[in-house]
């Protein structure tokens, strides 16, 4: 399961250096049953773009959107909260497991303020004005309730 979380605020790269990620690098971590990755596939002043990527190790949970969340919450745990400012997001979740995941998307974002639509491609896009640790607070507490049944989740033991 891939999300990508894009900015065009100038300097777009303020992105990255919020979310503590290496521009150069690709962070990894292994979260229970999935492998969570972090990279950046746009830097630059002008648009900015974090990836998120879970893949699973074993069973199929990577693709739940419980695991993503829970995914987001290892990779971003030192989450820059001292300097954070609302800026303009896009995110976008190339595919959801299930036909009325814009349903509920539009059920559990739009009330956050976030305007939800569904890309050409079936995938979902979220905007909106907010701070990081906002956003990825936003999505840990809300990408759980777009799986399909209860499940094992990935946890949130990293490791080393």
């Amino acid at each position: 399961m891939l999300l990508t979380i894009t900015t065009t605020r100038h300097p777009a790269t303020e992105l990255a250096r919020l979310l503590q990620v290496d521009p150069y690098d690709v962070r990894t971590r292994r979260v229970r049953q999935c492998e969570a990755m972090a990279f950046v596939p746009q830097y630059d002043d002008d648009r900015c773009t974090v990836a998120v990527l879970v893949q699973p190790r074993g069973l199929d949970v990577g693709s739940r959107p419980s695991s993503l969340a829970q995914a987001l919450g290892v990779l971003f745990e030192q989450v820059d909260t001292t300097t954070s400012v609302a800026m303009p997001i896009q995110v976008v979740v190339p595919t959801l497991p299930s036909r009325d995941s814009e349903v509920r998307m539009r059920r559990l974002f739009e009330p956050l303020g976030y305007d939800v639509a569904l890309g050409a491609d079936g995938s979902i896009w979220l905007a909106s004005h907010v701070e990081i640790p906002t956003l990825l607070d936003h999505l840990q507490t809300c990408l759980p309730g777009l799986d399909d049944q209860p499940t094992r989740h990935c946890s949130h033991r990293a490791s080393a």
